[in-house]
């Protein structure tokens, strides 16, 4: 009865406290504030400073983003001994192509994932490094043609140049979605309304439309030639990827390419991922060391399996040749540079 009384007495008196401690100290603060300002000591205001938010490296990082690449410890083991073994503890397993397409086959099973017709994207970690510790590969687009094409299921515009009527006929039933005269591009067309040009070779000192000319002017690029069919289909099935620099590590670099879908057959397969690597691998000089350090087969959508590929047969060895190229490729970037 009299702990309840006091507890009472005690809840009751508890905000008078509280109010009078409060008053207490603002009324401390305004003789301290009055008695500086006769002194003439001028009050220091001291700002808060917000908490800056950490930076996500998973969206501003290509080289992150899954399967992230990471720096793989000096002491790691090569080889596990056992059936059963600590996967921190060893170097990751490389599979040869044909391995590893079995794998993906086994996961695509109806009776696993149920995707056994998969798109296969192929990821290439690269070392954008040179010479010079300054300078780095440039980011670049590229387009390649596959040996063995197949339904990457992109819808692409093709904008095809042709004076023949017959050509154009041609043109179009390959799969250009335009066909017209050069001399009428600039009235009626605009660059954005394609995505690729290309032109018959008997127009090639003729202007192509205003936009397209960094893109496809070159015969290199198959963007002007004399058969224009085979042109039109080498842009609809061929494949485009880009060389991506890292924002946070710019000493490394990605691409992504799809190199078939997971029905084809192996060999098929193989001659498509040898033809990305023998257009990726010129960009850097081999005499530099290697520009490709992981290479990763994965399928698309993508899932959480993926298994490095081993390229050591289908990377070529430098010689003096390259060691030149490699200094006239720095030299070749200073002068864009100017």
């Amino acid at each position: 009865m009299i702990n309840s009384l006091l507890l009472d007495m005690f809840s009751a008196t508890l905000p008078m406290l509280i109010t009078t401690r409060g008053a207490k100290r603002r009324g401390v603060q305004a003789l301290r504030k009055l008695k500086e300002a006769k002194l003439g000591i001028k009050t220091k205001v001291v700002k808060k400073e917000r908490a800056s938010s950490p930076i996500t490296t998973t969206n501003s990082s290509i080289a992150a983003q899954y399967p992230a690449r990471v720096e793989l410890l000096p002491d790691l083991l090569d080889e596990p001994l056992d059936s059963v073994w600590k996967f921190q503890s060893y170097m990751p397993k490389r599979y040869f192509i044909k391995d590893a397409l079995a794998l993906h086959r086994e996961l695509q099973s109806p009776s696993m994932y149920n995707n056994p017709s998969a798109l296969l994207r192929l990821r290439l970690d690269l070392n954008m490094t040179l010479e010079k510790k300054t300078k780095f590969v440039e980011q670049s687009k590229q387009f390649i043609a596959m040996p063995h094409p197949f339904d990457h299921g992109q819808k692409r515009t093709i904008l095809a140049f042709a004076k023949d009527p017959h050509i154009q006929v041609i043109a179009n039933e390959a799969g250009a979605e335009i066909t017209v005269e050069p001399l009428l591009v600039d009235d009626h067309l605009c660059a954005a309304d394609s995505e690729r040009c290309c032109s018959n070779r008997r127009y090639r000192l003729q202007r192509l439309p205003f936009g397209h000319d960094d893109r496809d002017k070159s015969t290199q690029g198959s963007a002007i030639g004399s058969d224009i069919a085979a042109l039109v289909n080498h842009f609809r099935t061929g494949i485009g990827f880009e060389v991506i620099q890292d924002a946070i590590n710019p000493q490394w670099g990605v691409t992504n390419v799809l190199i078939g879908k997971l029905d084809m057959p192996d060999d098929d397969l193989e001659e498509n991922m040898k033809a990305v690597i023998q257009t990726v691998y010129p960009l850097r000089s081999p005499a530099l060391g290697p520009f490709i350090e992981r290479a990763v087969l994965m399928v698309v959508p993508t899932v959480m399996e993926y298994f490095e590929i081993d390229l050591s047969p289908y990377l070529p060895e430098p010689t003096d040749e390259d060691e030149q190229d490699g200094d006239d490729q720095e030299e070749q970037m200073e002068l864009r540079k100017q």
